[in-house]
């Protein structure tokens, strides 16, 4: 099991720090159904940092900000297999990068601007931007008591003003594409029960067709939980090929 605490130390980082916008297709590997995975961005290097690569279910995580919200508030962790490679990690620069078979839209293009981006990235709000300047110098004297000289100073003149083209896929749009609860309208802001908790959304009445598989988000690798078994011992393999990754882990109940 991995664990991530949603703690912030003094030098944390927001948890949108660790999302992925716009989501980025998932490599080729095989099936990833309760099987997390050692993948490499770069595997023809002498010495490859492998990652652990995870699938975020739909069958308790039906739309990809589902886990999302969980997880800033609870935290990630993750069961995985006990004969999976740990020994391949690297401590401190390997991480868990995570899948959901719906986090990539397609059809963000045809649809209106989110009003929600974690990046805050103004090309997928679509937001007006800031007025580009040219700068023209004029000549002015400068008197002082005693003193005349000339100096230059510029001027900022204002020559255009242009909306930035719309960038995408938003993973923040995926909120507006949660149904509109029965007796409300679209626009109206509305709530999402989860089995421990709900949260707020502002749905648009978009189809939520056109989702696929894709990369949202990569977290740090801070700690693995070794359950015990009944009689209180963990698996030692597994926990010798922990150790010789050098990953902070400890003992867990089950």
């Amino acid at each position: 099991m991995l664990d991530k605490p949603v703690v912030l130390g003094k030098r944390g980082l927001p948890f949108d720090h660790f999302l992925i916008c716009s989501p980025q297709s998932p490599p080729e590997v095989l099936d990833l159904i309760n099987k997390p995975q050692l993948w490499s961005a770069h595997p023809e290097e002498e010495q490859p940092l492998y990652h652990v690569l995870i699938l975020v279910g739909e069958e308790h995580y039906p739309q990809v900000v589902d886990f999302i919200e969980e997880a800033r508030r609870f935290g990630i962790s993750r069961r995985i297999r006990a004969n999976f490679p740990f020994e391949k990690l690297t401590a401190g620069k390997s991480q868990m990068v995570l899948l959901h078979p719906k986090a990539i839209n397609l059809n963000w293009e045809q649809q209106i601007p989110p009003d929600y981006c974690p990046k805050s990235n103004p090309a997928h709000l679509h937001l007006q931007p800031p007025p580009s300047f040219d700068l023209h110098y004029y000549r002015v004297t400068v008197i002082a008591p005693g003193i005349e000289m000339e100096e230059e100073r510029g001027l900022e003149v204002v020559t255009s003003i242009g909306a930035r083209p719309q960038e995408g896929p938003c993973l923040g749009k995926i909120y507006n594409l949660l149904p509109v609860p029965a007796g409300q309208q679209s626009g109206e802001i509305a709530f999402r029960e989860m089995p421990s908790f709900r949260y707020s959304y502002t749905p648009s009445g978009e189809s939520v067709a056109g989702l696929t598989p894709g990369i949202f988000g990569i977290f740090p690798l801070t700690g693995v939980a070794l359950i015990k078994r009944e009689d209180g011992t963990v698996n030692e393999e597994a926990e010798e090929r922990i150790q010789k990754a050098g990953l902070n882990y400890y003992h867990a109940e089950a």
